[in-house]
């Protein structure tokens, strides 16, 4: 399942022609994003990369944007036969992701539904997010994971890959629920414009620090 709380994750990022209005995530085809999956000790347990390889867009804070992400071990080698391809939506600058455009990409039988995420162009210090929930059911098991208290806490400059990137913050606390069992985690993400998630921290209710992940390589640019 945290293959997926990953996949899932890796959703929402984009970019546009004027750098007041670039939106949190890439919009030129051809770019590639490649992350690595972390544990709390910082051990790397898996990679992904998310290239996007269809642009259509409307006008300069339209689009629709086509990405195929391949899921990989720690070794790098895949862990499907195809990437999973999915739509993202950015409507007036915001970035929105539905879940529910992932259902059978990642396998078969499994169904995922929920509301959008999104993240404003405009977004700065202090923005309050919409909560957000994600459900994903396979067979007898499911999933629901909600997404609460969402604001944008802080700004930090993060060095990838010999690029400084100025990104937001945002942190949320994260309620999940699986077979009745619920487990509460606070979830901390940076975003950078032109690249969207660039880094992302998972802490249970005692502030320990549970998982991560981190964009490692940027190509396409």
């Amino acid at each position: 399942m945290k293959q997926i709380g990953t996949l899932i994750t890796l959703a929402f990022f984009l970019t546009t022609g004027m750098q007041a209005q670039q939106p949190y995530y890439p919009t030129k085809e051809g770019v590639s994003l490649t992350y690595a999956d972390k544990s709390g000790k910082g051990k790397i347990e898996a990679y992904s990369q998310m290239t996007i390889t269809k642009v259509e867009m409307t006008d300069e804070l339209n689009f629709s944007i086509t990405t195929a992400t391949r899921a990989m071990d720690d070794k790098k080698n895949d862990l499907f036969k195809e990437p999973i391809v999915t739509t993202v939506h950015v409507r007036n600058g915001a970035v929105e992701f539905d879940p529910s455009s992932m259902t059978g990409k990642i396998m078969a039988g499994m169904k995922i539904t929920g509301d959008s995420f999104t993240l404003p162009a405009n977004a700065s210090v202090g923005t309050i997010l919409g909560d957000y929930s994600v459900t994903v059911s396979m067979g007898a098991i499911k999933t629901t994971t909600g997404f609460t208290d969402v604001k944008v806490t802080g700004k930090e400059t993060l060095n990838i890959a010999g690029q400084s990137l100025e990104c937001l913050i945002v942190e949320c606390t994260a309620l999940s629920k699986v077979m009745g069992m619920k487990q509460e985690a606070t979830e901390k993400v940076w975003y950078a414009r032109g690249i969207g998630q660039v880094k992302m921290e998972m802490y249970n209710k005692k502030g320990k620090l549970q998982s991560g992940q981190e964009l490692i390589e940027v190509s396409g640019l």
